[in-house]
């Protein structure tokens, strides 16, 4: 009989187990500072933490209101260090970040159709920061409009709000990367391999693009002009 209740326990207590896992945090952590600059916030804390994303005002903005991006960095002791977007019910959306290496790039948030996260959890050792930006409204030094662009983490690359034709782009990549463009939401490249001077195809709704790239592997893109 003892023996039975202790395998019946056993049951018990893995289920809730999994049950927490699956449900992920539910308080938020009060340590996170965060600072606000008209229609930026920038979050600032230390160790694993749990907070909300503030609503940023998106007024006179256009269309870009829903594409926002994530400047983060940290990660100084090459410890495990991951970042993962939750939805109102603090149900998991996607992880941005999961490295094992300093780090300093720029993410895409409110990128996928229909994704709208509320919550932001940090695993971390160490101190990090994470500044939110309208795509429209981000410093010219993280994003700008550029006819090219070098750079060896995630990245985002803003192409200008409107092109009123379709426009090659070059890509030559030492590492695996995916390739993504904010407007049509176009894959063009998902690959375990580098990229080897490759071309794609920039729309006319096309706003930016995105690179999803491990720390450490040099990227050069460049957008060529017009596509025949």
């Amino acid at each position: 009989m003892k023996r039975k209740f202790t395998i019946i326990f056993l049951i018990v207590f893995i289920f809730s187990l999994v049950g927490y896992a699956a449900a992920g945090p539910t308080e938020v952590t009060d340590a996170v500072r965060v600072r606000s600059r008209g229609r930026e916030y920038t979050y600032l804390g230390r160790d694993d933490s749990f907070f909300e994303l503030k609503a940023v005002d998106v007024e006179g903005v256009g269309g870009q209101g829903a594409l926002h991006i994530l400047h983060v960095i940290g990660n100084e002791e090459e410890e495990d260090f991951k970042v993962t977007t939750f939805d109102e019910n603090k149900e998991k959306v996607r992880t941005l970040i999961d490295t094992d290496r300093k780090y300093g790039g720029i993410v895409g948030q409110n990128f996928h159709r229909g994704e709208d996260p509320k919550y932001l959890q940090v695993q971390a050792e160490g101190e990090w920061d994470i500044g939110q930006f309208l795509l429209g409204s981000a410093p010219d030094q993280l994003l700008g409009i550029r006819d090219s662009a070098n750079f060896d983490s995630d990245s985002v690359v803003l192409i200008g709000p409107d092109i009123e034709e379709d426009k090659e782009a070059y890509i030559n990549t030492s590492s695996k990367a995916k390739v993504k463009t904010w407007g049509s939401e176009i894959v063009h490249f998902d690959t375990n391999n580098a990229i080897n001077s490759e071309t794609f195809t920039i729309k006319g709704s096309d706003q930016a693009i995105e690179v999803r790239t491990p720390a450490g592997n040099d990227v050069h893109l460049e957008i060529l002009g017009r596509a025949n």
